[in-house]
């Protein structure tokens, strides 16, 4: 084989419950569910050509395994009297997460088209490990309403998880509702079949932070060819806890006319007790400590409109858009990063700021030469002080960050789907969309790499040309990669905006009559198509990929399309 990446999966999943009525009102159910995946990898780069040759060939295998467990036991009760509608629940939780990885790592291969580690020579690295997580719970939640117009609801719960030593954190919500149509002065508003206002306020946790043991100092194993011995690789601290969210929550549900129907909301969410690192002095003995010390908040609205455009007998014709937005703010920082902010990557999280505005270099374009240029604050010869202007260095270390005004977060991210049907035909299209937002798309900057051992970009024939004097992009020069054009920069920003087909299906279910002939309940026939196709700023870019407004950790390009076909039975 030629250089490869292979991913060879087996995946187990079971189910199962248990269910008991008993004294009229009363379902107890236990539910448990396992499942294992098996993943084993093989990267391998050849020795002839490309990344691997400067290694003579380099080749990675893995074995992972991953293990989920989840039990939950629930005693429900439902009553009516009259009016009156009473639904309770309690019940206990159990989640388990394991796994085990074993992986290593040859370079040298001496049969260019071997993957397999035999076939190398230096051991690279070879390590195992393995993981555990748990989290229990219990919970508890009733629901009432009076003749379906006024509701009230409340929930409370218990969790406690391994990640931290202060284990346990208490969540609750309660919530309001009132069905305005089914006042008896609403009932001359025929065009209104259903109007519910709704608002709920509550809290929940989340646990899913940093590693397995955030509470505890961790170390890496090391060796110098003839001692053992051990280095720092993470610093915990035991008084970690759960970062905390308050979420407010109004809304409005309607259907008018027996034909227009969907929901708008408004959310409010503070984020408390936010994971920061703090850099501590020298006495401290160490060089920085993880602290619940940060808060932030998103507001925004969502909505979901559906409207039956057509309905008959043998037809319909339906019609749904859905779509949201949102802002973010840093509400807190720790005390010694108020003042300059602390920069991630090419964001930088400052009080009062989007967490997702983008702060990074300003790519000036090209000079004389057509080597590339950034813009710098301009510093006075006389006093070392800035000017408050801006000049153009072709030096990248002298450049200096700056707010851009652009975001990562879209002004709009919705979907709009239809569904048909007539007789026995059935057709579904569903899309999605994104209007507004950058992405810093990695991807495509390093196939302009001035590097010789990666794939490069067709655009890689647009960089500038000292014979003619002409060139979209700086100069091609693999001698001075620390200036080159790939240097993080907002060069590299693209707009976001994308309309996504996501999925077709066509259907056919033959006619009820002569399925009673045959004694079966039903046939249908059908084809569909996923991820049919994608129209964005860049052809082959996704912007959907990341949140962060970047696309290097999920290969930044859409996923495959799949068309497949099949038949449903039913007796």
């Amino acid at each position: 084989k030629e250089s490869s990446t292979e991913r060879l999966y087996h995946i187990l999943t079971t189910r199962s419950y248990v269910e008991i009525k008993f004294l009229k009102d009363f379902t107890f159910t236990a539910n448990y569910s396992y499942d294992f995946t098996n993943r084993y990898d093989t990267d391998y780069y050849t020795p002839t050509i490309g990344d691997g040759q400067s290694f003579n060939g380099r080749g990675t295998k893995g074995a992972y395994n991953y293990y989920t467990q989840n039990f939950n036991q629930i005693l429900a009760y439902n009553k009516i009297v009259g009016e009156h509608n009473i639904s309770a629940k309690v019940g206990h939780e159990f989640y388990k997460y394991s796994n085990d990885i074993f992986e290593g790592q040859k370079t040298q291969f001496f049969e260019p088209f071997n993957p397999e580690l035999i076939n190398g020579g230096q051991i690279e690295y070879i390590e195992s490990y393995t993981q555990e997580h748990q989290i229990e719970g219990y919970f508890a939640m009733a629901d009432y309403n009076y003749a379906n117009k006024y509701y009230i609801s409340g929930a409370f719960r218990r969790d406690g998880t391994s990640r931290f030593l202060n284990r346990w954190g208490n969540f609750w919500s309660v919530g309001l509702g009132w069905r305005i149509s089914g006042e008896e002065w609403m009932k001359n508003a025929e065009w209104i079949n259903d109007l519910k206002l709704r608002a709920s306020y509550g809290t929940q946790g989340n646990e899913s932070v940093l590693n397995a043991t955030p509470y505890m100092d961790q170390y890496s194993i090391t060796w110098d060819g003839s001692q053992l011995g051990y280095s720092p690789s993470f610093y915990g601290n035991p008084d970690l806890t759960w970062e905390k969210q308050k979420t407010i929550d109004a809304g409005v549900d309607f259907r008018l006319w027996d034909r227009v129907y969907g929901s708008f909301e408004y959310f409010y969410r503070r984020t408390d007790d936010m994971l920061f690192q703090k850099t501590l002095a020298p006495s401290a003995g160490r060089p920085y400590n993880w602290e619940n010390l940060g808060a932030m908040s998103n507001q925004g609205i969502e909505f979901e409109v559906n409207v039956d455009i057509l309905k008959g007998r043998d037809f319909s014709w339906t019609a749904t858009l859905v779509g949201s937005h949102y802002t973010n703010k840093i509400l807190t920082l720790p005390e010694e990063n108020r003042e300059d902010g602390i920069v991630s990557g090419t964001f930088k999280l400052f009080e009062g700021k989007n967490r997702y505005e983008y702060f990074t270099y300003q790519y000036a374009g090209l000079d004389e030469n057509g080597g590339a240029q950034w813009w710098m604050d301009e510093v006075d010869q006389a006093t070392g002080e800035k000017t408050g202007k801006k000049v153009k260095t072709s030096t990248y270390s002298e450049a200096t960050k700056e707010w851009l005004g652009k975001t990562a977060l879209p002004d709009l991210t919705g979907g709009f789907n239809t569904t048909f049907q007539w007789k026995g035909i059935d057709l579904t299209i569903a899309t999605a969309f994104q209007l507004g937002g950058w992405a810093y798309d990695s991807e495509y900057t390093s196939g302009l790499s001035n590097s010789f051992y990666v794939g490069h970009h067709k655009d890689l024939w647009k960089t500038y040309n000292p014979v003619t004097g002409e060139g979209e992009y700086p100069v091609w020069n693999a001698n001075n990669s620390s200036n080159s054009y790939g240097q993080t920069s907002d060069a590299h920003l693209i707009k976001a905006s994308y309309f996504s087909l996501r999925n077709i299906t066509l259907g056919y279910s033959f006619p009820k009559a002569w399925m009673n002939k045959l004694g079966i309940g039903g046939i249908r026939v059908y084809v569909t198509g996923d991820n049919v196709a994608l129209f964005s700023k860049r052809q082959g870019f996704d912007p959907r990929v990341s949140m962060s407004g970047g696309n290097g950790s999920f290969g930044g390009y859409s996923p495959m399309r799949v068309v497949s076909g099949g038949i449903n039975l039913t007796f």
